[in-house]
């Protein structure tokens, strides 16, 4: 089957492939904290493209194992590599950012106040542990400032996919990790599947 032409991709005109990504594939990962939501950048043909060039477009859809395009996407990747694209992805933002914070730090001359003293470091941990407890008691998906817990709660998902219970797990058990609104019922999920691994040894 061959999709007619999209309006919402440009240079895809349904040539011998049921969605604009298969069989091009650059890349695939979650979107979103709730990782119910998929980017696919694929590279297109310069003679499928409007300017003749080469291009990588990128494919949004939902995680719906009943939709077509997601059926055809996982045919070509797994839920295993998704997870990792995404990590990696994740990841290497969070080091740009580390790098641009090193680079303030410098610039300003702060690093002295931190470093030289022991307490003021024991104290900034034990405020990053409450910050930790609190979001995961009172989560609050709207929070955006000080800290943002849908962030955080997509870095705890991601966590969970890469230890050893996450990568066993079986698909409905990470079907409900990726699907949990907030850190308790993610480590109710994780739990579970624990459990089930348990079970099986």
């Amino acid at each position: 089957m061959v999709d007619a032409p999209t309006k919402d991709f440009a240079g895809y005109h349904g040539r011998n492939r049921p969605f604009p990504f298969c069989g091009r594939i650059i890349e695939a990962y979650y979107t979103n904290p709730n990782l119910d939501t998929v980017c696919v950048t694929y590279k297109e043909d310069e003679n499928l493209t409007p300017d003749g060039n080469p291009r990588a477009y990128d494919y949004y859809m939902e995680v719906d194992e009943s939709d077509p395009r997601f059926k055809a996407l996982l045919k070509e990747v797994t839920y295993e590599e998704l997870e990792k694209a995404t990590g990696d992805r994740n990841e290497a933002y969070h080091e740009q950012f580390r790098q641009i914070v090193r680079g303030y730090i410098e610039r300003e001359g702060l690093t002295g106040d931190l470093l030289d003293s022991g307490d003021t470091a024991e104290r900034v941990m034990d405020e990053a542990r409450l910050q930790l407890f609190d979001m995961i008691f009172n989560y609050n998906p709207e929070s955006t400032k000080t800290r943002n817990d849908k962030e955080q709660l997509f870095r705890l998902k991601l966590y969970m996919f890469e230890t050893e219970v996450g990568q066993k797990a079986s698909r409905n058990h990470k079907a409900a990790i990726r699907k949990s609104e907030n850190p308790l019922e993610a480590f109710a999920a994780f739990q579970k599947a624990a459990k089930a691994m348990k079970k099986n040894a």
